[in-house]
């Protein structure tokens, strides 16, 4: 349209939506959608440019439309960066505070792989360990979200290196997440990564409220260039 300086928000529309049997262009899934255009993204000398605040905004514009009632139901997101943003994180999960009591006396050990770990200590503390809370320890980024919690297992928004055996881990600002609607459908690249092992974001961000969606080939296999997981 002459509203998208670079025609990929238009094509990802005709896949979602174009009306067919009229004999013009493709066809979409879904004829009937109503579809709200937010962008993000503009066209620049040699290719496109684009900021996660710019992105940041316009999650946000849905959330406000969606405060009092559901006006949107799915966001789509055909686009990536490779940074981390706690910002985006939050903005997705439209956090609550909550009065869960902070766990003490947890130690770690070392990381099981890139963004998860076993923590050790009482049973009735580690029970208390609340997906939301900020977590900070040695080698953990300032930030950094536990994401998912399974027994004495948790696993970081955040990739970290490395953290030390039994090195003191504490706990602060018990948040939830707090649904406001809307699923973010995220693109998972186009580079063949092991987004377990190179992450893209949106897509790749530890949310509830985001589906990650690679590429299929016309046999329905995954397409050569579509990012995934596994090695």
């Amino acid at each position: 349209t002459s509203f998208d300086a670079y025609s990929h928000g238009s094509h990802v529309a005709g896949i979602v939506g174009a009306v067919g049997n009229n004999a013009t262009g493709a066809t979409g899934v879904c004829w009937g959608v109503k579809i709200l255009p937010l962008r993000i993204i503009k066209a620049v000398s040699g290719g496109t440019f684009g900021t996660y605040s710019a992105a940041i905004g316009a999650m946000d514009y849905i959330r406000t439309l969606n405060s009092s009632s559901r006006k949107v139901a799915v966001a789509n997101h055909s686009w990536g960066g490779s940074g981390y943003s706690l910002a985006m994180l939050n903005t997705i999960n439209n956090p609550l505070s909550t009065a869960d009591p902070l766990p003490a006396g947890i130690t770690s050990t070392y990381l099981s792989d890139v963004n998860t770990m076993t923590v050790n200590g009482g049973g009735t503390e580690v029970a208390k360990i609340k997906v939301g809370m900020t977590i900070s320890g040695t080698g953990i980024p300032n930030g950094t979200l536990v994401t998912i919690v399974s027994g004495s297992n948790i696993t970081l928004s955040d990739y970290t290196k490395t953290t030390g055996s039994n090195a003191a881990l504490t706990f602060s600002n018990p948040v939830r997440p707090k649904p406001y609607g809307v699923v973010h459908v995220a693109a998972a690249g186009n580079s063949r990564f092991n987004l377990d092992r190179i992450p893209i974001y949106p897509a790749c961000l530890p949310s509830g409220f985001i589906i990650s969606v690679g590429a299929t080939d016309s046999t329905d296999a995954e397409a050569v260039w579509s990012g995934g997981s596994g090695t």
